[in-house]
């Protein structure tokens, strides 16, 4: 989404809430906000790219977060970066490298330095049917990462659930609980409408997610490289190759 100046949010924010049941301190908000962080692909003349990402890992001296490539796709970026701490306008920007991206599953990963907030975790397969779940994403028009309480309607082969997104959201993660615990069991990457079966039955302002269980190899062998590859930048300069006494 591309980014403008931000709108009054107090007014807009209260109405939102409202419509769409939007709740800002869920249970276990430790787990279902503050992991997820704002995503920005940075383009010439002060424009810019905006959507969410999620924490997934910290590893050595970084800290990892998955989000949506359609995000940093634009031709004319020029980096990229990740917001967190305070909301609305107090963000905090950081510096972000791109690791590698999933053309197929419309996913990227993106490494910063390590950051203070809680990684998820990331849920083992898919959620039952009609399982409670809480969708949480950056929200524009209040330029605040909010979260949204619903239901799954279906878990494959895509993840669709009714809790509220924005355009904001992609890169976003869908939360439910598995043993009791609040997992990210979808990257969010798109909202839309879907019709169902002949029966003529419409559901519209659906929230669609890849489930997490599908990217889990794709994530796992990008961070072994990257484990290796800073192992291999710690290790002394001709180190390599040499006797051991």
């Amino acid at each position: 989404m591309q980014y403008h100046p931000r709108l009054p949010r107090a007014s807009f924010c209260l109405g939102l809430c409202l419509i769409f049941g939007c709740q800002f301190n869920p249970p276990k908000a430790r787990y279902i906000l503050d992991p997820v962080v704002l995503a920005e692909a940075l383009l010439p003349e002060d424009i810019s790219f905006r959507g969410s990402g999620v924490i997934i890992r910290h590893q050595g001296d970084y800290t990892y977060i998955l989000t949506c490539k359609h995000l940093l796709d634009h031709p004319a970026t020029t980096g990229f970066q990740v917001g967190t701490g305070a909301r609305g306008d107090d963000w905090t920007f950081h510096e972000a490298t791109l690791v590698g991206e999933h053309e197929e599953h419309d996913a990227a990963l993106l490494r910063t330095a390590r950051l203070p907030l809680p990684q998820v975790k990331l849920g083992p397969g898919v959620p039952r049917l009609f399982a409670k779940e809480y969708t949480t994403g950056w929200c524009p028009a209040v330029d605040e990462i909010l979260s949204f309480p619903g239901e799954v309607i279906a878990n494959r082969p895509a993840l669709v659930v009714s809790g509220q997104a924005t355009g904001g959201c992609s890169g976003g993660a869908v939360f439910a609980q598995d043993d009791g615990d609040w997992v990210a069991v979808g990257l969010i990457t798109a909202i839309g409408n879907m019709e169902i079966g002949g029966n003529n039955l419409r559901l519209n302002h659906i929230t669609m997610a890849l489930p997490m269980a599908a990217l889990r190899p794709w994530i796992e062998e990008l961070l072994k490289d990257e484990k290796q590859s800073e192992r291999a930048d710690r290790e002394p300069a001709g180190a390599e190759g040499q006797p051991h006494e």
